[in-house]
C-alpha cells in the first residue's frame, strides 16, 4: 500500500529547547505519545501501545529542532514520525510540526489521533495532582479552557490589547491579556519541573529529592488556583473572539445540513421548489462569504461563482463540462 504523509501543527508558547526533550527522550515521550517508551541501544527506541511493542530507530536528530523515528518491523517499514520545531521571530512561539508518514489514509482519523495526545497530556495532570493529594473543585483540565492560555499576544491598545483577525478588530482587556499570559507561564512552569523530577539525568539528588518535590506540588497548587481563575475570568473573553472569527465557517456548515436535509425529504415527499431555491441561495451566499476572507487572507487566488458550480454539478456528466475545468 502507498504510504500516506499526513502533517499537523501546533502552537506553543514554550522555548524550542524546552519543549525538545518531550520528543527526544524516553522519560519525556513517555509522558504523553505512548504508554511505555524504553532506550534499547545504538539510537533504538522501543514504543508500547495497547501492550505491543514497536522498535523504531531515531534517524534524524538536531538538537532543539528535529527528530524523526523510523519504525522497523516489517509491516512498518517506510513508517516514520517527525517533530520539527520552529520558533517565529517575531512572536517568539514555537510551532510543533508533526508528520506521520504511514499506511494510514484516513486524514480525520489521523487528527483525532494527535489531537488526542493533547487530551492525555492534560489527564495525566490531573491524574498527578490526584497521587499528591492535591485538593481540586475540577475534576479534570478541559483542552478547550487550556488553549485560550496560549492565545497570541495582541498588541498595545489605548484601552487595552487590540488584534485583527480577517480584518476585524477584537480588543482585548487588560486584565484578559495578563491572566492568559500568566496562566500559560504557570503550565509551562509546572511542565518544565514535572521533567525535572522524572528524568533519569536531572540534577535531582536524593537528598534534593524531598525540597524539589515540595517545590512541585507547590506549582501544582498554584496552577490549579489559577485554571479556575481563567475558567471563570479569562477564558469566556477570548473564547467569544475565537466564536466569533470561526462564525464564518459555522454558517456554511449549518447552511450545508439544512440543504442536505431538505434533499433527504423531497426523496420521500413533494417540496416546494422555492424551498430549496431559498436554502440553495442561503449556502451560496455564505459560503462565498467564506472563499471571500480566504481569498483576501488565505491560499485562494480568486472568488468562486457558488451558484454556477451548483449548477454545472445538476448536469448529468459535468465533470467533462467545460465550464468546470475552471474549478477543479
Amino acid at each position: 500500500m502507498e504510504k500516506f504523509k499526513f502533517s499537523r501543527e501546533y502552537e506553543f508558547k514554550a522555548s524550542p529547547k524546552v519543549l525538545y526533550q518531550y520528543f527526544s527522550t524516553p522519560a519525556g515521550l513517555q509522558q504523553w505519545f505512548a504508554s511505555k517508551v524504553k532506550y534499547t541501544s545504538d539510537s533504538n527506541f522501543d514504543f508500547v501501545w495497547d501492550n505491543e511493542s514497536h522498535p523504531a530507530r531515531m534517524s534524524v536528530q538536531r538538537v532543539n529542532k528535529l527528530v524523526k523515528f523510523e519504525f522497523l518491523k516489517d509491516e512498518q517499514r517506510g513508517n516514520y514520525v517527525e517533530f520539527k520545531l520552529e520558533q517565529s521571530e517575531l512572536t517568539n512561539a514555537t510551532f510543533l510540526k508533526i508528520t506521520d508518514n504511514s499506511d494510514n489514509h484516513d486524514v480525520e482519523e489521523l487528527e483525532d489521533i494527535w489531537d488526542e495526545q493533547w487530551k492525555v497530556f492534560l489527564t495525566k495532570l490531573r491524574e498527578t495532582m490526584t497521587k499528591y493529594k492535591i485538593k481540586s473543585k475540577e475534576k479534570f483540565y478541559d483542552q478547550n479552557i487550556v488553549r485560550t492560555m496560549f492565545f497570541v499576544k495582541p498588541a498595545l491598545g489605548p484601552n487595552g490589547q487590540n488584534f485583527y483577525i480577517d480584518d476585524i478588530m477584537y480588543e482585548m482587556t487588560n486584565a484578559s491579556k495578563n491572566g492568559f499570559w500568566n496562566s500559560k507561564l504557570l503550565l509551562i512552569e509546572v511542565i518544565r519541573q514535572a521533567k525535572e523530577i522524572i528524568d533519569p539525568n536531572s540534577n535531582i539528588t536524593f537528598e534534593t529529592y524531598a525540597a524539589a518535590k515540595k517545590a512541585f506540588i507547590a506549582e501544582l497548587k498554584k496552577f490549579d488556583k489559577d485554571y479556575i481563575k481563567h475558567k471563570k475570568n479569562v477564558h469566556p473573553e477570548l473564547n467569544a473572539f475565537v466564536m466569533s472569527a470561526f462564525r464564518p465557517l459555522v454558517n456554511v456548515m449549518d447552511a450545508n445540513f439544512e440543504l442536505l436535509k431538505i434533499e433527504e425529504l423531497m426523496k420521500k415527499q413533494d417540496i416546494p421548489d422555492f424551498r430549496f431555491q431559498a436554502l440553495e441561495e442561503k449556502y451560496c451566499l455564505t459560503m462565498e462569504a467564506l472563499l471571500k476572507i480566504l481569498t483576501s487572507h488565505g491560499p485562494l487566488k480568486e472568488e468562486y461563482n457558488m451558484q454556477r458550480m451548483l449548477n454545472i454539478f445538476k448536469y448529468k456528466d459535468w465533470e467533462a463540462s467545460t465550464p468546470m475545468y475552471h474549478y477543479l
